[in-house]
């Protein structure tokens, strides 16, 4: 499974993305497409030509994430905001911004202006993706202990669902409260919440990859169950047993680094809101 650092979500799209709007047909094309150029100067003649604003500025806004122009894409998110505030994949995604260019004061005003003002209205997704969001910007601030409260509400959410249970994202809530436990030194939570992981990826039609396995083994080794992570060995690719085996054997490890070591690029943050 693809992921980011913690922001999954933060991969914020629709849930069930709905049709585009004719008008904005050949514009959704170009984005997924991967056409992100192409995209812009459609969304911004459908503005241009007055003609569904809010979802031009919001496509026109993932293309520039997609760009790396965060200001530009922040920009387009505020004006879908102010124009229909329950539209909450452009916060998410607004937030998402704000952190990217590191201006974490800002991501913070703008998810807890999502919480605190539209919530109720959300959907059972949006709200469980409101907490994870919340939890990502803590998570950006250094404050772990409530980066980990805004991931167990999120969890709570998906665990009152039915269809979130097969949600890829509820296995990247699951991904990111482990790290959260992991910065907290609390090893045993981390494993619990990475195994959760395991299995919420599972339900989500996703298997481990190499990397997932070694995770988990050094998070055995970690809580001092040294044999059940020699037991992992032999489930790990070859390339990855040495390093393992470094690992148990005091040669090598940085604690540190291994949720690091783990990580891979995900996808902007489509995982979350697909």
């Amino acid at each position: 499974m693809s992921r980011n650092s913690f922001l999954v979500l933060l991969a914020l799209a629709a849930g069930c993305r709905a049709a585009p709007q004719p008008s904005l047909s050949p514009a959704q094309s170009a984005f997924d497409a991967g056409e992100y150029d192409r995209c812009v100067q459609l969304c911004a003649a459908t503005i241009d030509a007055g003609q569904t604003p809010a979802d031009a500025h919001l496509l026109r806004g993932k293309a520039y994430e997609r760009l790396g122009e965060h200001a530009r894409a922040a920009a387009d998110f505020e004006k879908v905001r102010r124009e229909d505030p329950s539209r909450a994949e452009a916060a998410f995604r607004q937030a998402r911004c704000h952190l990217a260019m590191g201006q974490t004061e800002q991501a913070e005003a703008t998810i807890q202006g999502c919480l605190s003002r539209v919530y109720d209205s959300l959907s059972m997704r949006d709200q469980m993706l409101a907490h994870a969001v919340a939890g990502e910007v803590h998570f950006a601030l250094g404050d772990f202990d409530h980066a980990a409260s805004d991931y167990e509400a999120a969890l709570k959410i998906a665990r009152g669902s039915r269809p979130l249970g097969t949600d890829r994202s509820v296995a990247v809530i699951h991904y990111n409260l482990s790290w959260t436990h992991f910065q907290r030194n609390s090893f045993r939570r981390a494993r619990e919440a990475y195994q959760d992981y395991l299995d919420a990826s599972k339900r989500a039609g996703l298997e481990p990859e190499g990397e997932d396995l070694y995770t988990l083994a050094v998070l055995h080794f970690l809580c001092g169950d040294v044999r059940q992570a020699r037991n992992m060995a032999a489930t790990l690719p070859p390339d990855l047993r040495p390093r393992l085996e470094g690992v148990l054997s005091g040669e090598v490890f940085s604690v540190r680094t291994l949720y690091d070591q783990t990580r891979k690029e995900k996808e902007s943050t489509d995982e979350l809101h697909r």
